[in-house]
């Protein structure tokens, strides 16, 4: 079929399976007993995780070409340090935080927690290795069909 249509059919292919399930989803999911709770969004600990996650990924991201030693990249690590501080002394006092950080004194939420981060950050790195590997080390190129 591929042969006869434009690439761009794939993304018309799940059109009657969200139609189906729209039909189907008022009769399967029981919305309007629903309980609601209204809840306060926690704004400063969004905005200072915000500027954490930036500060800390621009840094790590240009401390190559910037230098590593430069104001900007130094700044941008200290900023990042002090509102990760600024975001945990947010989260423990404020009535509805982001993240409960009692949850941390559970060992195997604590545990699970960092395996996932481990296994997240190792498979990255794979992605970022077997590319290289298959290209520099054996020569192959990027359009070489996997078999």
């Amino acid at each position: 079929m591929a042969q006869y249509l434009d690439w761009r059919w794939v993304f018309y292919i799940n059109l009657p399976f969200i139609i189906v399930l729209l039909v189907i989803y008022p009769f399967v999911l029981n919305i309007r007993r629903e309980t609601r709770r209204a809840v306060k969004i926690d704004w400063l600990g969004a905005s200072l995780s915000c500027i954490f996650l930036t500060t800390l990924s621009l840094g790590l991201i240009e401390a190559n070409d910037w230098g590593w030693t430069s104001l900007t990249i130094v700044t941008m690590f200290i900023a990042s340090g002090l509102t990760f501080i600024l975001f945990i002394v947010q989260e423990l006092h404020t009535p509805s935080p982001m993240i409960n950080l009692s949850l941390f004194k559970n060992r195997n939420f604590t545990a699970s927690g960092i395996a996932l981060l481990l296994s997240n950050y190792l498979l990255g790195g794979m992605v970022i290795l077997i590319p290289t590997l298959l290209t520099k080390v054996q020569g192959e190129t990027e359009l070489m069909p996997p078999y």
